[in-house]
């Protein structure tokens, strides 16, 4: 069943977030680029608020193809307790770089790798590479949010794939990206685990915005609606 993961990025947008029906909390700071990472205080608050309510994921930040600094922020990220760590991946270099550093730590924490449709031709054949080292899931979703939705960079035949594929290597999935209310309906039938959100959800439609309240309950009741039929 396709939940709604819904982006924060303070203990003010958690309260707000956890008045709905939320799959996931992903803990980031939009400020600091596609996967920015908020301050480990702000984290640790916010997972503290949650109090096992409702799953929380946290990301690590836009990093460089550098193996070193991405375990460390990875393992920095699962010592505040957060239920799920997104680490960006951007492009199949950064990748094969990076993974075999990662795979000391998959063993016994969620690490779900995030793939950007900018850098990735293929979405299919990661998902093979992230579960071999151990990761829990795989994402999509876009770098360069003024490039558009993922929906433009990829086809719904491409995303389909990317869902099946994930789903038989036993991944965790979802898409997201840049997606509106109209996105909801054909990627909802595709089943991924979650469909993800921060654009749609604030006011204005500004990413870097306050959260609404009225558009989450909106998107959470869209979905809810959309798997029902």
């Amino acid at each position: 069943m396709t939940q709604l993961l819904a982006s924060i990025s303070n203990t003010e947008e958690a309260r707000i977030a956890l008045q709905t029906p939320v799959g996931i909390l992903d803990i980031k700071d939009p400020t600091q680029g596609a996967l920015g990472a908020l301050d480990t205080n702000t984290i640790a608050e916010i997972v503290q608020l949650t109090a096992g309510t409702c799953p929380t994921s946290a990301t690590t930040g836009d990093l460089p193809a550098d193996p070193k600094l991405v375990l460390q922020k990875a393992q920095a990220t699962a010592e505040l307790g957060v239920n799920y760590i997104k680490i960006g991946m951007f492009g199949e270099a950064w990748l094969l770089q990076c993974l075999p550093a990662l795979k000391t730590i998959a063993t016994h924490t969620n690490l779900v790798g995030v793939l950007f449709a900018d850098y990735f031709a293929d979405l299919s054949g990661p998902c093979y590479l992230l579960k071999s080292v151990g990761f829990c899931g795989a994402m999509v979703d876009t770098a360069d949010k003024k490039n558009g939705s993922v929906r433009t960079m990829k086809s719904d035949d491409e995303l389909v794939e990317f869902v099946q594929t994930a789903h038989a290597n036993k991944l965790l999935c979802g898409i997201a990206g840049s997606l509106k209310y109209e996105d909801i309906m054909p990627l909802t039938m595709m089943k991924p685990d979650y469909l993800g959100f921060r654009t749609a959800l604030c006011e204005n439609r500004l990413r870097q915005g306050k959260l609404s309240a009225i558009r989450i309950q909106k998107i959470a009741k869209t979905i809810a609606r959309a798997i029902e039929q």
